[in-house]
């Protein structure tokens, strides 16, 4: 049989600081709907092209390539559209080449 929960008497609370309480004022649904509201932003066609503009073009078409990232990326990196995300494991036939280009699909050195 379970015991029966213990009321913490109201002298034991304390208020915490603006600081503190700041920072769990928003609930679970509005941290979600934030968070989907920043990657919309990383999504859009102009974040996207910011973000690829110091990657070097594709020498047979011209496409802007995506740099080759092994490894766990940061959530901006993984919706940046800046690199191909090749997942943690490196098998002895995974690509070698630094770039990759979406349009011809293939990996350039």
């Amino acid at each position: 049989m379970m015991p029966e929960p213990t009321p913490i008497p109201r002298t034991e609370f304390t208020e915490p600081e603006p600081e503190i309480a700041e920072m769990f004022a928003e609930t679970m649904a509005q941290g979600r709907e934030r968070l989907a509201r920043e990657r919309r932003n990383l999504e859009t066609p102009e974040a996207i092209a910011e973000a690829l503009e110091d990657n070097p073009a594709c020498p047979t078409c011209g496409t802007t390539l995506q740099e080759v990232l092994y490894g766990m990326p940061t959530a901006e990196d993984a919706h940046s559209g800046k690199y191909l995300i090749m997942g943690c494991t490196i098998l002895d036939d995974s690509p070698s080449e630094k770039w990759f280009c979406p349009e011809c699909e293939i990996f350039v050195a």
